[in-house]
């Protein structure tokens, strides 16, 4: 359970620090995605977030910004929600 709450604790801190009311579209035709209408390339990189003490998160993500990265991607350890099988 208290992994439960650390991982919403975690997303939600990442969509309330990435709203900014901006527009986003994907661009088929020119194979490009455009944020508030100018392209925007993705560089991203990879948290495992059940391997880093939730109070050292912030400081981990910050240090992801100043390296650049705009985004994340997240990969979830299910043996780390569900040990056991239906459980």
């Amino acid at each position: 359970m208290k992994l439960y709450l650390c991982l919403i604790s975690f997303i939600l801190h990442l969509l309330v620090n990435s709203v900014d009311g901006g527009t986003f579209t994907v661009d088929i035709p020119n194979q490009q995605f455009l944020k508030d209408g100018k392209p925007f390339r993705y560089i991203s990189g990879e948290i495992h977030y059940f391997r880093i003490h939730p109070d050292q998160w912030e400081d981990r993500l910050s240090r992801v910004r100043a390296s650049g990265l705009n985004a994340i991607q997240v990969y979830v350890a299910w043996n780390e929600h569900e040990p056991f099988e239906g459980q």
